[in-house]
């Protein structure tokens, strides 16, 4: 039998429990927990970066179907890139919102230098869902 090729099986990754839970981690955090007062402003904001930046790569890959490892490193690197440019920049910040705002989306977004930390998350998302969307030994031994 011939390997599965890399990224064949990415959209896979989509229902890992992995990205379905920062899916509902930044559903429940942007929808019940901001403004709620049951916690932080700031941590809500930071727990919403972190998440967001996990799981956006992996659906920008899939979106635009990716089919190899640079494809999927520049998701990640896309993904970094806009957020920087949002958190540093207001006029960014509001061009991005005006975008998301063609497609039914506006945001409402606060530039913040400190969200810059929460850049690893993108790491973190390259390094463990390039494993969950590859095929494991034994199934390409099947």
């Amino acid at each position: 039998m011939t390997p599965t090729p890399p990224f064949s099986l990415l959209r896979r990754a989509l229902l890992h429990p992995a990205w379905l839970g920062a899916v509902a981690t930044l559903a429940i955090n942007d929808h019940l927990l901001k403004g709620s007062g049951l916690v932080p402003a700031w941590f809500t904001g930071k727990l919403s970066d972190v998440v967001g930046l996990f799981a956006a790569p992996l659906l920008l890959a899939v979106l635009l179907r990716v089919s190899s490892r640079r494809g999927w490193a520049l998701a990640h690197i896309a993904i970094g890139v806009v957020f920087s440019a949002i958190q540093v920049s207001t006029p960014a910040a509001d061009a991005w919102s005006g975008f998301m705002g063609l497609f039914g989306f506006p945001w409402a977004i606060t530039s913040d230098l400190t969200d810059l930390l929460t850049l690893p998350a993108l790491a973190v998302s390259y390094l463990s869902l390039i494993h969950i969307s590859e095929p494991t030994r034994q199934a390409e031994i099947s």
